[in-house]
């Protein structure tokens, strides 16, 4: 079973900064396709960097396939070419002198492979990420996209037990996202490679994950499926984060309405399930967009900005007095 543990490793890049990770644990399934979800500066990179030995943890363990490969207190640091783990960078760190072909072929060449398996492998490699006519051209004449293909080519060739990619469709535009997008869960899914994706795209999340972990100032803040993460948001952060969600304080007027009372001070409610009616919280229309298949509402309930989406606007304008009631909502954690 290829699972891997990451047991309270801490991560810090120089003696006079702060702990990028610390105490940081995560369990990742054989097989399984992680998101790891955050905004820039998270430790995102930084967590995939250490599984791959690119970073030294200031502490900690980790542990593959039942393999221990980095373990402070047994001072054991496997170095990254023995850790069978495949590394698809943003940038595509792909050799500028060397042709597509040779790109492919490099990673085979560091592992000893001999020559005739190198150009089986490569030719494989090369109809596989359908970049077989490109094989004799350099990184400088291919667009964002061939790049990527080559790149995860790369990844891949060497048959890794265990697949990283750091943000790898940042620089493509939304067209080619959606392809490439496809691409890398069909690789996935034919390789069977357990798979730890870094993004801070929630749309690419939401399509590609198993499971997504949000992360948050260098821990995980909530993991889960991906309607998991949607329907329960566990805190305000993650109800923020993921999807466009109203944040409510509750007051006398929200529990008399929803017939409850927490000790919790928020709720979350997405805008389609606030529904307008001739009962219920008062509200002033302050704002009225047209958002394509639907108009979007802002609404002032008792000082706090309600946003709600409706079909058609003919029965309503700025400054109309409104009431609304909630279909569905989450109480959060503050």
């Amino acid at each position: 079973m290829n699972k891997l543990l990451i047991n309270n490793i801490s991560v810090k890049y120089d003696n006079n900064s702060g702990y990028i990770l610390e105490d940081f644990s995560l369990e990742v399934h054989d097989q399984e396709f992680l998101v790891i979800l955050g905004s820039s500066g998270c430790g995102k990179s930084t967590l995939l960097k250490s599984i791959s030995g690119l970073v030294s943890p200031a502490k900690g363990e980790i542990i593959y396939n039942n393999n221990c490969y980095f373990d402070s207190s047994k001072s054991l640091n496997t170095p990254p070419e023995k850790r069978n783990m495949g590394y698809c960078f943003q940038n595509y760190a792909l050799c500028p002198h060397m042709n597509v072909y040779r790109n492919l072929a490099f990673p085979l060449k560091v592992k000893k492979y001999r020559k005739a398996g190198i150009k089986s492998k490569v030719c494989e490699m090369l109809n596989f990420i359908d970049m077989a006519r490109y094989k004799s051209k350099l990184p400088n004449t291919l667009s964002g996209g061939e790049k990527q293909r080559v790149a995860l080519g790369r990844a891949l060739i060497y048959d890794p037990t265990l697949l990283l990619l750091d943000e790898p469709l940042a620089n493509l535009d939304a067209n080619l996202k959606r392809d490439l997008s496809k691409s890398i869960r069909k690789i996935h899914d034919e390789f069977k490679v357990t798979t730890i994706y870094v993004t801070h795209d929630q749309l690419e999340a939401f399509e590609l994950a198993d499971r997504i972990a949000i992360m948050q100032e260098g821990k995980i803040i909530q993991i889960g499926t991906p309607k998991d993460i949607y329907d329960s948001p566990k805190n305000i952060f993650v109800a923020k984060f993921i999807g466009r969600n109203n944040i409510l304080k509750f007051d006398a007027s929200l529990y008399k309405l929803l017939g409850i009372h927490s000790n919790k001070k928020y709720l979350a409610v997405r805008p389609k399930d606030i529904i307008l009616s001739d009962m219920g919280l008062e509200s002033k229309i302050t704002d009225i967009k047209y958002l394509g298949n639907y108009y979007e509402l802002s609404l002032d309930y008792n000082n706090q900005m309600v946003y709600i989406f409706i079909d058609s606007i003919d029965d309503y304008k700025i400054n109309d007095i409104v009431y609304f009631n909630i279909q569905k909502y989450v109480i959060l954690n503050d």
